[in-house]
């Protein structure tokens, strides 16, 4: 019942785009175009759905408050909620080492 719903958001909020893989290539992609906000929200609901996606305790947790996904929409492992987080825990390891 979830990917019935899961299809039925998508057919509402976002629109099939095929795209060639590369301009000089034969192969083709297929994707979705959110048609507003919640076409964007559905879209990531149906990635983390489809591709396993996670969420986690951010490495600062103690100090943010945030989770991360276990991969982001461009496929990078995640392990801190932002830069500033990230930099953050740097700079608490680099005092805890002196």
């Amino acid at each position: 019942e979830g990917s019935a719903i899961l299809n039925w958001k998508l057919q509402q909020f976002s629109v099939p785009d095929l795209r060639k893989k590369r301009k000089l290539s034969s192969s083709w992609s297929i994707g979705l175009i959110p048609t507003c906000l919640a076409g964007f929200v559905w879209i990531l609901i149906a990635r983390d759905a489809l591709d396993g996606v996670i969420y986690k305790p951010c490495k600062g947790f103690d100090k943010c408050g945030r989770e991360v996904p276990s991969r982001t929409p461009t496929g990078k492992a995640t392990k801190y909620c932002s830069d500033r987080c990230k930099q953050r825990a740097k700079y608490e390891k680099k005092l805890s080492v002196r």
